[in-house]
């Protein structure tokens, strides 16, 4: 079941930073940043997602936990890297120079289709 729901997160992730990148004019340009996502980043994340998620659930089966709850731990493990790594990617680019400020609550309403 962990092995399935890193498909979608991978490919979530890549699309999210993608379309950061895309919003702040990060990189060198858009076929660079998307070859590099999707060849690079996007399996490197599909088999960390992996390897985070299967050693939740392998730890909390361990302590006990039926396959259920264990299942629930390596999801919010999984979805905890996701977070942690896109937030990484942000703070990692903030001295980027772009013509727009840095701002996540901007950026999602983008996203959002709010602004």
């Amino acid at each position: 079941m962990l092995f399935l729901l890193s498909f979608p997160l991978a490919y979530s992730y890549a699309w999210l930073v993608f379309l950061y990148y895309y919003y702040y004019d990060i990189g060198v340009n858009i076929y660079a940043n998307y070859g590099w996502l999707t060849y690079v980043v996007m399996p490197w994340m599909f088999l960390w997602f992996n390897v985070v998620g299967f050693a939740a659930q392998w730890i909390a089966k361990r302590r006990g936990m039926d396959k259920l709850k264990s299942t629930g731990v390596g999801t919010l493990a999984m979805i905890g890297l996701f977070v942690t790594a896109f937030l990484y990617t942000v703070i990692n680019h903030l001295d980027y120079p772009s013509p727009k400020d840095y701002n996540l609550f901007e950026f999602f309403g983008y996203l959002l289709g709010v602004k």
